[in-house]
């Protein structure tokens, strides 16, 4: 810009300043690609530093018949993965991380798991806390999908719908629509996934 007003001629200009010009798109075009390749440092999110340590030891899961096994199996999904690294974090501190968890725990006090339509952006919304944070949260943090995590509680739910006897006066597609499942197929594959065994199978076993 100072170069434009000490050449008259913008002819002469163009033909002394072409190489910094240049230069200068260069590095204009070479900052928007830094942010294509390098997505946190637009959204915040942080740049791990791997170190070997261990968050919690899980508890060893009885396996005497398969209620036993399929009523300890969302507990190992939705809390306590065995073996984990450490990330010492730029940007999730030990406080962020506790009011992510505590974003998380008040929407399992609310069930809000039990609306089919539950996504990452209503404990946005509840939280404050950005969606992109949530989802680095579960995959990077609690090494485990939201969808995973949110099934979890879903089937632990249904669980104890079948465990009080419901089956008795609703069907199982009733029980999955109560516990947020769009659809039985889902919920089948969902309650499998998570347990090991089919509602059918686990219906059988606790009768």
């Amino acid at each position: 810009m100072a170069g434009i007003w000490l050449y008259d001629e913008k002819s002469l200009f163009l033909e002394r300043t072409g190489i910094a010009l240049l230069f200068a798109s260069l590095v204009y075009i070479g900052m928007n690609m830094v942010i294509l390749f390098f997505p946190h440092i637009m959204y915040g999110l942080p740049i791990a530093l791997k170190v070997g340590a261990t968050l919690s030891e899980g508890s060893d899961v009885a396996q005497t018949n398969p209620t036993t096994l399929a009523e300890n199996a969302f507990s190992i999904a939705i809390d306590s993965p065995t073996q984990l690294e450490k990330n010492e974090l730029l940007l999730f501190t030990d406080e962020y991380i506790s009011a992510v968890k505590s974003s998380l725990e008040t929407s399992k006090v609310k069930k809000m798991y039990l609306n089919t339509d539950f996504k990452l952006v209503q404990i946005s919304k509840e939280s404050g806390i950005p969606v992109h944070h949530l989802t680095y949260y579960f995959n990077s943090i609690k090494q485990v999908s939201f969808s995973e995590w949110r099934n979890s509680l879903r089937i632990k739910y249904a669980m104890e719908l079948i465990g009080q006897g419901e089956t008795n006066a609703f069907t199982l597609q009733s029980i999955a629509q109560q516990a947020g499942f769009a659809s039985q197929n889902t919920f089948i594959r969902a309650f499998k996934n998570v347990t090991g065994t089919t509602p059918s199978a686990y219906l059988k076993s606790v009768s």
